[in-house]
């Protein structure tokens, strides 16, 4: 009886050894799921359909938006991309379960994300507003962007609340002058009320099919279950794309994982 209990034991936590990594999405705004990563334990992987390590897609995805869990839609098969010559990458169609409607936006996965108890949402005050817009101002100085393209680029800031800390995005293209400023950067109110950035990513330069991609904040969840939102951004330039997961080490942010593709 000893023996075969251990034996079933053995036999089930092989079964949890080999199962199947939760599989992160991104629902486009044309009802499909384009592959972002696998979760796996330690962190992140590439995620294409259908390939060894993959296997099938799921019958059905967990939306989330807003760091909350949204309900479940329903897997269709996977889209192709046309026949224009322009890849938009691999990615399956969606369609609405019972009481449920297919979002525009937002993340999916095939297994449900252990979720936080609700935080406060960050309040941004006009003083906060203010102080970001000196921070990307002070930084657009540093880097020579001149006045007048700082206070232009200033009125494309846009601010969201990313958990641990506040998401801010710049994209400024002044096509007349040849320039390009683009800047995505996280910030952290300190104890003093002030903001310091703790991850940064940006371009200054020529204007050009070749230029560096705009970057804008899509969500904020635990996705690997280690108490700690990732941050997903997403990027796009010329006929290209990518989305990156950044994490909160040692006081910083880092980009952990990116998924990218396009191209004619």
């Amino acid at each position: 009886m000893k023996r075969a209990l251990a034996l079933i034991l053995a036999l089930a936590a092989g079964t949890a050894l080999a199962a199947p990594s939760n599989q992160l999405y991104l629902i486009k705004p044309d009802g499909n799921a384009a592959p972002l990563a696998r979760i796996v334990s330690g962190g992140f992987e590439s995620l294409s359909l259908g390939d060894d390590e993959t296997g099938k897609p799921p019958r059905s995805l967990h939306v989330y938006l807003g760091a909350r869990h949204a309900g479940k839609v329903k897997v269709g098969a996977a889209a192709s991309p046309d026949d224009s010559g322009c890849s938009v990458g691999e990615s399956l169609a969606l369609a609405p379960l019972a009481g449920s409607e297919v979002p525009g936006s937002g993340l999916a996965t095939s297994r449900p994300l252990t979720l936080r108890p609700a935080r406060p949402e960050i309040a941004l005050t006009p003083t906060d507003l203010r102080g970001l817009s000196q921070l990307a101002s002070a930084w657009m100085e540093k880097h020579g962007v001149k006045r007048k393209d700082r206070i232009a680029a200033l009125k494309t800031l846009e601010a969201n609340d990313a958990g641990q800390a506040v998401a801010v995005s710049i994209n400024y293209d002044n096509i007349d002058a040849n320039q390009m400023v683009t800047l995505f950067f996280l910030a952290e109110k300190r104890a003093g009320g002030e903001f310091s950035m703790v991850y940064e990513d940006s371009y200054v330069g020529p204007h050009g099919e070749a230029e560096k991609a705009n970057k804008k904040y899509l969500e904020h969840l635990d996705l690997d279950a280690d108490g700690v939102d990732e941050v997903v951004i997403s990027g796009s330039a010329y006929e290209s794309w990518f989305y990156s997961i950044l994490k909160r080490q040692g006081g910083k942010w880092v980009a952990v994982h990116s998924q990218d593709g396009g191209g004619c």
